[in-house]
């Protein structure tokens, strides 16, 4: 007994001081956001504040930069989950359940992708992108954030999971493949495709070297990592940078706050089916 509560006691140590490890850096940042540029400037960096100062993030929403850089990142983020969203979801099905002789070699094509770092293919898609006429416009970092091959194969993984049976079935019915993935495969896919959207979502939401290597002048389409770093490059104004940086986390949690409550309410209804029925 006496082993098992020291375990029990490192393991929470243990797992405190990783909390703490990953927790600081945002506390750190919400402390400073409210305080005073007197408080910042000082000799010694005051860790609590003595007054808080809340105006810091009415600053920064009062910032034209800043509030172009959140138009332009919902709508570079959107435009790169919708069209990630229609390729890879039929993309992954084609390869899970057509088989022809050249499925395996695709498949095998696209693993390799897969550990083929983003930075090294850059260039290339900024070629492209000027090759096509694509000049400081929305799909210039759109397009490139949207072509990820982890999201077809974990879409692949997810179909090929299904048995065989409802191809079958889907055959006696007399309907295609086509057909068949939109009225069968499509409809039980909702869930997959909303964590796959909100992994997108975010990944492109928080990438900020596509945007900058992307776009020929740092003025064209301001995002919100660089609206962020008029405040945190200048060091009188870092509280308003960690101000910023804490508003620009916004879109991401509200994202998690909403999925984690459609979770609830499908854990629920699944627990207690009758809980409505009245």
């Amino acid at each position: 007994m006496h082993e098992n509560h020291v375990k029990r006691l490192i393991q929470r140590i243990f797992v405190f001081l990783v909390f703490f490890v990953l927790l600081w850096p945002f506390v750190w940042c919400l402390l400073v956001s409210v305080q005073s540029i007197a408080e910042v400037n000082s000799a010694f960096a005051q860790v609590l504040p003595r007054k808080l100062h809340p105006e810091n993030f009415l600053r920064v929403l009062g910032n034209r930069v800043f509030l172009e850089g959140v138009l332009h990142s919902l709508l570079i983020s959107l435009l790169s989950v919708a069209i990630n969203v229609v390729i890879s979801v039929p993309a992954g099905y084609a390869l899970a359940r057509i088989r022809t002789p050249l499925t395996k070699l695709f498949v095998r094509v696209m693993m390799m992708f897969v550990f083929v770092p983003v930075l090294l293919l850059t260039v290339p898609m900024r070629g492209m992108m000027n090759a096509w006429g694509m000049h400081n416009n929305y799909l210039m970092v759109a397009l490139p954030m949207a072509a990820l091959v982890m999201t077809t194969m974990t879409f692949w993984i997810f179909y090929s999971r299904f048995p065989q049976e409802m191809d079958d079935c889907a055959m006696i019915l007399g309907l295609t493949p086509i057909q068949g993935f939109f009225r069968i495969y499509l409809p039980v896919s909702v869930r997959m495709i909303a964590y796959a959207a909100v992994i997108q979502f975010v990944t492109t939401w928080n990438c900020a070297f596509m945007p900058m290597f992307m776009y020929r002048r740092m003025d064209d389409i301001v995002t919100v990592q660089e609206a962020i770093k008029q405040f945190a490059l200048n060091p009188s104004q870092i509280f308003l940078g960690m101000a910023a940086v804490l508003l620009a986390c916004i879109p991401c949690w509200l994202l998690y706050i909403v999925r984690y409550r459609l979770r609830r309410a499908e854990v629920d209804g699944v627990s207690d089916p009758f809980r409505n029925s009245n």
